[in-house]
């Protein structure tokens, strides 16, 4: 608990893409290229996410393990494993 009353706050930016369509017509998209939390103790822990974006919400998710990876899929991390 003291780690975390002391943890820090950090905005985050997401990068913008601006799809242009081939029969006209675009749209702007956002994307992380990774947000990473990883515990600094050596055992896995039960954590519970949510994410908030915009009117959109995700979560509670209930996941197991040591860190976790929060990538979108144009971002460099959620294309490297798209591709394997």
């Amino acid at each position: 608990l003291e780690r975390i009353e002391n943890a820090s706050t950090y905005v985050l930016t997401p990068l913008a893409a601006e799809v242009k369509f081939t029969k006209g017509g675009s749209t702007l998209r956002y994307a992380f290229n990774s947000v990473v939390i990883e515990r600094a103790a050596g055992q896995a822990a039960l954590m519970e996410l949510r994410v908030k974006a915009a009117d959109r919400e995700i979560g509670p998710v209930r996941i197991m393990g040591d860190g976790f990876i929060f990538s979108t899929p144009m971002g460099s991390t959620g294309i490297n494993r798209s591709y394997n």
